[in-house]
């Protein structure tokens, strides 16, 4: 996992999800669902927290998936982000 963190903090670095770097370096299978949802999440899911001790308590808000690709649109958007990140992984 440390080379996503290098990638990460590689200047010029795509907008990708982090959960789909390690992946991208193991030429996995990427779900274009969620590279989809990293892109054009604008919803959120409601407050989750998280009650580290007596005095500490964690609030977030996560975005809310936009269920998949259902279009040739997303489909696109998605894969244009994907030849991005191999790009930049995988430079000529």
């Amino acid at each position: 996992k440390s080379i996503v963190t290098n990638i990460l903090s590689t200047p010029g670095c795509p907008p990708f999800p982090p959960g789909e770097w390690l992946n991208v370096v193991r030429w996995k299978y990427v779900d274009l669902g969620k590279v989809l949802d990293s892109a054009h999440t604008t919803e959120l899911n409601p407050k989750q927290t998280h009650i580290i001790d007596d005095e500490i308590e964690l609030a977030l808000r996560v975005s809310k998936s936009l269920g998949g690709i259902k279009t040739s649109s997303d489909h696109n958007i998605a894969f244009s982000m994907y030849i991005k990140a191999i790009a930049f992984v995988f430079p000529q």
